[in-house]
């Protein structure tokens, strides 16, 4: 378990609140992986200068985690610098703890 597709991210600008960050676990054939007994799950969220977001965010189920989909929901003071930024499934389940690759997404700037 260490795919994942990133099926959500609105256009985000800088200090946007309520951007949602949607990723799907799957395996390597794209198949959804059930996450439904996850003790843990978390995005590692990390800057265009290579800044973590601290803490990880703890993301929710989408559905109820049979599908593989969990989300975090930004804060205002989350996205605070314009450029490609890089997120990274933790999840821990009872038969282990896992990483997903990354993925990345794009802040743009405001005007004026």
């Amino acid at each position: 378990m260490a795919q994942f597709d990133i099926t959500a991210i609105t256009d985000s600008r800088l200090d946007d609140a309520g951007t949602i960050i949607e990723l799907t676990i799957t395996d390597a054939a794209g198949v959804a992986i059930d996450i439904s007994g996850a003790t843990l799950k978390e995005f590692i969220i990390q800057r265009p200068d290579g800044t973590n977001l601290t803490p990880n965010k703890s993301t929710t189920f989408v559905t109820d985690g049979t599908d593989g989909k969990i989300e975090y929901t930004t804060l205002g003071a989350d996205l605070d610098k314009t450029g490609t930024w890089k997120v990274q499934a933790h999840i821990v389940l009872p038969s282990g703890d896992w990483k997903s690759t990354v993925a990345t997404f794009t802040v743009g700037n405001l005007l004026g």
